[in-house]
């Protein structure tokens, strides 16, 4: 497998996203969260749980649960705010390859794709109000993008609510490529572009980097941090 990763501050002061690529013993891990802006600390709720998905990740990747290590980092994350006595919040979408399998997992608004040769074969459903009125039939998905409630989360790891976390399996044979990326990242770059741009010399550097040329077109100067992680299989 092929990966290639990069996070941008974009129009924002500090970056409060995290991303995590990681290959050991054959299997892989990938993320990318995203700490909530609006909060007093998002960038150390995203930290923790990309930190405590490589922890325990390199430790023992035969072993390693995805879910289980999800919830243990917004246990962290609870236990830290109360420590600190600071807000704290963020996103996470992460992709565990072990075992000839994919895993998703995923909590908020930023996103997992998985490619084959037809499309989009999964795409992770956002946790937000603007997801909810796509439920409602009073927007499209793809209105989601410039909806007024597009911020607003109904999910997140470091929230008052119980944990909720949704997962996908797929066989790896079936999956040509995968994207993890912020709001940031897909908000400019619309899922058709995504699949029009896989490079003919299937690099992942080559995705990324024609995808970014796209965002930087339509981007005004203040926009949210962006990032992302592009991973080919061969």
């Amino acid at each position: 497998m092929k990966y290639a990763v990069y996070t941008d501050v974009g129009g924002r002061a500090n970056n409060e996203d995290a991303l995590l690529a990681l290959e050991k013993d054959g299997s892989y891990l990938f993320a990318v969260a995203d700490g909530l802006g609006g909060l007093e600390a998002g960038e150390v709720a995203s930290d923790i749980v990309v930190t405590t998905m490589r922890l325990m990740f390199l430790e023992d990747p035969a072993a390693f649960d995805l879910l289980y290590t999800i919830e243990a980092a917004n246990d962290r994350i609870c236990e830290m705010q109360k420590k600190e006595n600071k807000k704290m919040k963020t996103t996470i979408t992460a992709v565990l390859v072990k075992d000839g399998k994919v895993q998703c997992a995923h909590v908020g608004d930023s996103r997992i794709y998985l490619f084959n040769k037809n499309g989009v074969l999964y795409q992770s459903i956002d946790h937000s109000v603007s997801q909810i009125a796509v439920y409602a039939g009073e927007i499209t998905p793809k209105e989601i993008r410039n909806h007024i409630d597009r911020n607003k989360l109904t999910r997140a790891l470091g929230a008052d609510t119980p944990l909720k976390i949704d997962s996908y399996s797929v066989p790896l044979q079936d999956v040509s490529a995968m994207l993890l990326c912020s709001d940031g990242f897909w908000e400019y770059v619309y899922e058709e572009e995504m699949i029009a741009l896989f490079p003919a010399d299937g690099s992942p550097d080559t995705w990324l980097e024609e995808m970014r040329k796209l965002l930087d077109l339509r981007i005004d100067g203040n926009n949210d941090n962006n990032t992302a992680v592009a991973v080919i299989t061969d």
